[in-house]
């Protein structure tokens, strides 16, 4: 008898293509608890935007300590 081990169904990252795609005039609102904590739906958009970022580290690296100290080209990949 040939058992073969279960077959464990795997999800590929989301790749968050709604705030990619942010006009840059709308905001994502971050509501926060008493101990400054991020809460509700914007929390887990926000962590999982985060996430697609660190696994682009070409994009966004992590030597320049601000965003204006970032050259333009890098800027305009994002």
């Amino acid at each position: 008898m040939d058992v073969q081990p279960p077959v464990h169904a795997t999800r590929r990252p989301s790749k968050y293509l709604d705030v990619w795609d942010l006009p840059n005039d709308q905001v994502i609102d971050l509501p926060l608890n008493s101990m400054h904590q991020l809460v509700d739906d914007g929390a887990r958009a926000f962590t999982g935007f985060l996430g697609t970022i660190a696994r682009k580290p070409h994009m966004y690296p992590i030597r320049y300590l601000s965003w204006k100290d970032m050259p333009e080209k890098l800027k305009e990949e994002c």
